[in-house]
């Protein structure tokens, strides 16, 4: 019987982190914040919330190489209701058979070409938003982000399409996803 070589195991730079928790606090104090000082740490880090164990990857040939190369290799982490309640059933949460048939789906959307002509509708619609906003204005940060995606699906799905298409779809998906039927 011939057994391989054991794997080689490389250790991987990280934040500091606390015993039983992880970097859930630095996490839960400002998560955008965390995620850019990950950044620094280097191309490939670990960091952890609780005892989950997750890499987080900076450049984008290795992201690339992770979604499009070796799904089999790494599994995808248990979501929790509030993720899939977002994410849905798509291709994101999805892994095995139904992510390959769902991936193909999408796929001719996302080739490199197709999303380098999405960039400037992306820029646009973001500025448009942005320029609504007033200085020291509260925001509902996720009805801003959900408006800004509808604007840039309408658009790049439908062409031309202005805020009009824009807005009375964003209305039907808000009233959605905040269980309103509309009345």
């Amino acid at each position: 019987m011939t057994t391989g070589t054991p794997p080689v195991t490389v250790p991987v730079p990280g934040p500091r982190r606390l015993l039983l928790l992880g970097n859930l606090p630095a996490f839960a104090r400002d998560p955008l914040g965390f995620f850019t000082r990950l950044r620094g740490c280097g191309d490939v880090v670990e960091w952890r919330l609780g005892p989950q164990r997750a890499l987080f990857l900076s450049r984008p040939e290795h992201i690339g190489e992770l979604l499009t190369g070796i799904e089999t290799v790494f599994r995808h982490p248990e979501l929790g209701w509030a993720f899939k309640l977002v994410l849905g059933d798509g291709v994101v949460a999805s892994e095995g058979p139904a992510w390959r048939r769902k991936r193909a789906l999408v796929q001719p959307a996302v080739r490199p070409r197709q999303v380098r002509s999405y960039a400037l509708t992306m820029t646009d619609c973001a500025t448009e938003l942005a320029e609504t906003w007033q200085p020291g204005q509260r925001l509902d940060v996720r009805r801003e982000m959900l408006a800004l995606t509808q604007r840039i699906a309408v658009r790049t799905l439908f062409g031309g399409a202005r805020s009009g298409m824009a807005q009375s779809t964003g209305r039907g998906v808000w009233g959605l996803c905040a269980g309103d039927s509309g009345r």
